[in-house]
């Protein structure tokens, strides 16, 4: 489409509090690239307004996960790994098997930085991701104002919990 001339536009939807994400950029002229809550100054608690006002909500995978993008994303932290294997054990026996090949191709690499997702997957590494979770969630909550307005619950996104992680070049999150 893009080659025969017609204009396209593709709306992606960073939030104004999300400065260090960019987007996609364009070399195509006809590809108009839109940051809609961006340019509205919509931040993340526009955007769970919007969802909720909508009747929609957050969408499921946030009560196992705490951000959205690829399945078998390099940035995700461990704990998400753990509740993968619970929530989609096909999706991490998948992804499992992409560092068994890469083995056997001679170019090993690991999903999570430091172990396998065989390593990370044995009972006691597991009981270990979790308590270390569990102690940075009681750390962040010990440091922040209660609001009686707001539940106190798991942070949404990974960025509260982990701060600004490296980003991947697909989804610039």
């Amino acid at each position: 489409m893009l080659a025969d001339g017609i204009t396209v536009y593709s709306y992606v939807a960073i939030r104004s509090d999300e400065e260090y994400r960019e987007g996609y950029s364009s070399k195509y002229d006809n590809l108009i690239i839109r940051l809609p809550f961006k340019e509205s100054g919509i931040d993340k608690a526009g955007v769970l307004e919007i969802l909720e006002g909508a009747g929609l909500g957050l969408p499921k995978y946030y009560s196992w996960r705490t951000r959205s993008g690829c399945t078998f994303c390099f940035f995700q932290q461990k704990i998400e790994w753990v509740r993968l294997k619970e929530q989609h054990p096909e999706a991490f026996e998948e992804a499992k098997s992409y560092e068994k090949i890469a083995v056997e191709q001679g170019s090993p690499f690991t999903w999570s930085q430091g172990e396998s997702l065989e390593e990370l997957e044995q009972p006691g590494r597991v009981e270990q991701i979790r308590q270390d979770h569990k102690r940075r969630l009681a750390r962040m909550r010990s440091k922040s104002q209660s609001n009686p307005l707001r539940p106190n619950v798991e942070p949404l996104d990974i960025d509260d919990l982990y701060g600004q992680a490296k980003v991947c070049l697909a989804c610039h999150k």
